[in-house]
């Protein structure tokens, strides 16, 4: 059954995703077989695990049902238990609930009616109102009064004329307004077509950038592409270079050590044999101490999370009891309510109490008071009978009278003592009734106190046994974790036991294969005595190819850098490019959309536009009749000024001529005094004055009256009566008002599009600079962002650097530390340190000697220019011969490549012409 598990989990896995892109890789040769097989391995053990982890989740919910259902059935029972005794209070409740929210909804009802029944009232009134004002204006166009004669319509025609007046300077208003709205409106519409041009530009230029973003995109991925294959290219060349390097590295390692074996003699080859096993053994101990310490820091941190776990199930404690001291809060809390609104009931009880009490103790007092009045009426009557008794036995002379008058006193008084004796019995009735209702009350009160030590006993029992089953739920967790964490230690140390037989059955191996290989060497330098010369050739010539190798490999991989940088500088562009393209796609839509609105908005202004055309055309067609009616009336009227002004003259002629003759006359009688003839010239003249006054006043009504034919003509068509007038007139004003009604509404209609353009003119100016400060703020975090990536990612390629700078330094170090110790070992044998000790040593003497050649060199040399310079010390400035980098503040020299410096511009350079260098275009 377990070897069958495998190959259904290969089965199962096999038909997943991640095992097809496996596959695909595989295919693709981005993996090799080997890492696919150890990929489906792991594939299949995370799957195995996954199917493990999920059984036993689906044991575990199963046990938290089971669990969970026993604890709702205890509640259940628990809720049964308190649910008999609260649910007639519960109902008593709910009832009054349901009644006050039928009240409030009856309320509302009335409420609704109400307002309904207003609104109809409202709307007759309105009605009425506007029955009332027609009747009124029919009755006032009924009852106006007729037109006289042709003064009536001069003035009607004057009256007209004014109104008309009146009508074209409003009509001129409203026409300019009109106009003026019409132009604010084709503004309007003028930025709108503006607007929407420069959105179509934007649209246009948009739309082209990103198919030249595309484009770009495209040939940066081409690039990409070439590059990735120039660098499978150089790769392939590089593990090709490789393999030849490490050929001959391993050809000239085996040479060098053959060689070496070859000049050694047979003891040294032992006992550099006997140190590289020392060497070896030390560091496979080094290994396993390496081991162990891992299995240990394992062991520390399955300790730790132990720990952890532990401190998170304490924390999962101490969060639980927490929920429970405020799951008891909350209880008290709402208990503490409770109690307030029973107390606030007991004191709204109070005072209807204390009002029963008071006129049951009035009632007490009124009772006790008539009880003494009646005792004392008794005694009285007592006293009265001894008397009348006294009085009987004084006087038995009296009759039948004085004895009716005793019978009756006897009977008041018994009627009197058997009213005390009712009174009485009532008083004691009533006090047994007050004392059955007292200890009726203190029973119900303590039951009331019993049923209030059941709940709170039962719910405390419940809650106690929800925290022991919350409790005993932890445990189980706690235990669950407890096992998980020793089978992983039990995993752990068997994993180690197992590691550990393995490190002794290699190590026997190993010192076996170390024994046969002592053998073999032994046999081999047998060999290698012959073959000395043939190898040191062998190994020069090696050398020169390992060198060249080498070179080869360093500038494949300077080259392989490089193109790694390129190929990240073009994947950011990349990157970037796709960002852009996201932002201009985001542009794009908010613009298409604000185009929409735009042209929904211009739309309706183009209908309103057509609208308020249509209305000035109408009104222009108005405008038209009235000035044709009004040019006719003006022409009469000018006609008739003229005949006026005619007549004013031959009067301002006439009366020159009078005054004329006034004066001729009073000149003639200065000069003849002829008094009888100037009479009779007076009398002439003042006849032809008369005259001339008849005949302006017969001109002047001939020109005045309608009955002179010659002064006025009659126009064509029909002359519309008084009736026809009215109902023109009604027809004209109701077209008005409809007119009025209509231009008022386009009014409306276009204020209301002037506030909201303006607003969304406004919304849109408020927007604009927010929008530039978000964008420029999502700039900066995209700037930031990569930034903090490129840091990271030089971090972490510095801490490769470092990481395997620290490797290979141990490694330098074990073998610094190895040699030393391999060397100290020979020294105190009496035997070199190594084996190149003495070729080391002449090479350091022969080093010593050409750096002692070399300063005398340099002090001759010095010594020959100081005498060539007369032995006068130099004033030139000292040339630099080291840097201080920006990024350390200490001065590094510079070695063989020490920059250029000039000399000093002497006094000949003012005759050279200064160089104009051309301007470099990129």
């Amino acid at each position: 059954m377990e070897d069958d598990s495998p190959s259904l989990l290969l089965s199962l896995a096999s038909s997943r995703q991640a095992y097809k892109a496996i596959d695909d890789a595989v295919e693709a040769g981005g993996i090799t077989e080997k890492f696919a097989r150890k990929a489906k391995k792991a594939y299949v053990t995370l799957h195995q695990s996954f199917l493990e982890s999920s059984t036993r989740c689906q044991t575990f919910k199963e046990k938290a049902s089971v669990t969970e259902s026993e604890l709702e059935e205890t509640q259940k029972v628990i809720d049964g238990e308190l649910h008999d005794e609260d649910a007639e209070s519960l109902k008593v409740l709910q009832d009054d609930l349901e009644a006050a929210h039928r009240e409030v909804s009856l309320a509302e009802e009335r409420e609704v009616d109400a307002r309904n029944e207003i609104g109809e009232l409202n709307t007759q009134r309105d009605s009425q109102q506007a029955l009332l004002d027609r009747l009124g204006r029919d009755q006032r166009a009924l009852l106006k009064p007729q037109m006289e004669a042709t003064q009536n319509e001069v003035t009607m025609l004057r009256a007209e004329l004014a109104t008309m007046g009146a009508k074209r300077e409003a009509a001129q208003r409203s026409l300019e307004h009109a106009a003026s709205r019409t132009e604010r409106v084709m503004a309007s519409i003028k930025e709108v077509e503006d607007v929407r041009t420069a959105e179509t530009g934007n649209l246009e230029r948009a739309s082209e950038e990103p198919e030249r973003a595309k484009h770009a995109a495209d040939l940066l991925v081409a690039s990409l592409k070439e590059l990735h294959g120039q660098e499978e290219q150089l790769l392939s060349q590089l593990q090709s270079n490789s393999i030849a390097c490490q050929a001959f590295n391993d050809a000239s390692r085996g040479l060098e050590a053959k060689y070496q074996l070859a000049q050694a003699a047979r003891e040294k080859t032992r006992a550099n044999i006997d140190a590289k096993i020392r060497a070896m053994d030390i560091i496979k101990r080094d290994l396993e101490v390496a081991e162990l310490d891992m299995d240990n820091t394992k062991a520390e941190q399955a300790n730790f999370d132990m720990e952890i776990k532990h401190a998170e199930a304490d924390e999962k404690k101490a969060q639980d009891l927490l929920a429970h001291a405020s799951f008891e809060r909350d209880k008290a809390i709402r208990k503490l309510k409770r109690g307030h609104v029973a107390l606030e009931r007991a004191q709204d009880l109070l005072p209807s109490m204390r009002t029963d009490r008071e006129t049951w103790g009035n009632e007490v007092a009124a009772l006790s008071k008539d009880q003494l009045a009646a005792q004392a009426e008794t005694l009285k009557l007592r006293k009265a009978t001894d008397i009348l008794t006294w009085a009987v036995l004084n006087e038995e002379a009296e009759g039948a009278g004085t004895a009716k008058l005793l019978k009756a006193a006897l009977g008041n008084v018994e009627a009197l003592e058997k009213d005390v004796h009712a009174l009485q019995k009532e008083e004691k009735e009533r006090l047994t009734i007050i004392k059955a209702l007292s200890s009726q009350r203190d029973h119900m009160s303590r039951m009331a106190a019993d049923w209030d030590l059941k709940l709170k006993n039962a719910t405390r029992e419940a809650a106690l046994k929800d925290f022991l089953v919350q409790d005993m739920k932890r445990q189980r967790k706690d235990g669950a974790m407890q096992v998980q964490d020793f089978l992983q230690l039990y995993n752990m140390v068997k994993h180690q036991r197992n590691k550990f037989v393995t490190l002794v059955r290699v190590a026997a191996q190993s010192s076996a294969e170390l024994n046969e290989k002592i053998r073999i060497l032994e046999s081999e330098l047998v060999i290698m005595h012959e073959t000395e010369g043939e190898r040191a050739a062998q190994l020069k010539s090696a050398h020169s190819a390992n060198e060249g190798a080498r070179f080869e490999r360093d500038k494949l991989r300077h080259e392989l850098l490089s193109l790694t940088a390129q190929t990240s500088k073009k994947t950011s562009l990349v990157d970037e490019k796709l960002v852009e393209l996201e932002q201009l796609d985001t542009s794009i839509r908010s613009a298409d959309s604000e185009m929409k609105v735009m042209t929904a908005a211009y739309e309706k202004s183009v209908q309103d536009r057509n609208g308020v055309g249509l209305m000035v055309i109408d009104r222009n067609d108005e405008l038209s009749i009235l000035y044709q009616k009004y040019n006719g009336q003006e022409e009469t009227i000018k006609r008739g000024d003229t005949e006026l002004l005619k007549s004013e003259d031959q009067i301002r002629l006439l009366k020159l001529d009078a005054a004329e003759l006034d004066r001729g006359i009073i000149a003639a009688r200065k000069q003849q005094p002829i008094v009888p003839q100037l009479d009779v010239n007076i009398a002439l003249l003042k006849k032809q004055l008369l005259d001339a006054q008849r005949q302006a006043a017969e001109l002047s009504t001939a020109l005045e009256t309608p009955d002179n034919k010659s002064r006025w003509r009659n126009q064509k068509g029909k002359i519309p009566d008084m009736d026809e007038l009215e109902a023109k007139k009604a027809q004209l004003m109701e077209k008005l008002d409809i007119k009025r009604e209509a231009a008022f509404e386009k009014d409306l209609i276009l204020e209301e599009l002037a506030s909201l353009s303006t607003r969304l003119h406004e919304s849109a100016a408020a927007g604009k600079p927010g929008a530039m400060e978000i964008a420029q703020r999502l700039n900066a975090y995209h700037v930031r962002l990569r930034t903090i990536n490129r840091r990271m990612m030089a971090a972490v390629s510095e801490l490769a650097l470092t990481q395997a700078t620290g490797i290979k330094l141990k490694e330098e170090k074990g073998s610094a530390e190895t040699a030393l110790r391999a060397a100290t070992r020979r020294m105190e044998n009496g035997e070199p340190p190594g084996a190149d000790a003495n070729h080391q040593w002449h090479q350091m003497v022969r080093m010593q000697e050409q750096d002692a050649d070399a300063q005398k060199k340099i002090k001759a040399k010095q010594e020959e220019y100081n005498q060539r310079n007369f032995g006068a010390p130099s004033k030139a400035d000292t040339r630099p011969n080291a840097y201080i980098p920006e990024d350390l503040g200490i001065p590094k020299p510079y070695g063989g490549y020490a920059p250029f410096k000039p000399s000093e511009s002497g006094s000949t350079m003012r005759h050279i012409r200064l160089p104009h260098p051309k301007p470099i275009v990129i």
